[in-house]
């Protein structure tokens, strides 16, 4: 080999280097983006998983409400829609 064959297949050598120590570095970037992006996904389910519970417990606690307030014959609690949204019957404001 000529010794500028020999300098240039050098050259080449070092460049092929830097290239696959490149790829390297933002190979690993993207397995930690991935980590951080699949730990940040799994805490959103967590907490949605969360609300969701508590959603569940709220509506189960106003059905029971509902529930025991309809077996009070006494008291009426029927809403009227007017203008300016629901209020309470007349008839339960009396009452009190």
């Amino acid at each position: 080999m000529v010794p500028s064959e020999t300098a240039s297949l050098d050259v080449l050598i070092a460049k092929i280097r830097e290239v696959a120590q490149a790829v390297d570095i933002k190979t690993n970037a993207f397995r930690e983006e991935g980590e951080v992006v699949s730990g940040a996904v799994q805490e959103e389910i967590s907490v949605l998983t969360a609300l969701d519970g508590w959603i569940t417990m709220i509506a189960q606690d106003l059905k029971q409400l509902t529930d025991s307030l309809a077996n009070l014959p006494e008291i009426e609690l029927k809403l009227k829609t007017g203008e300016n949204g629901s209020v309470f019957d007349e008839n339960l404001k009396k009452q009190f």
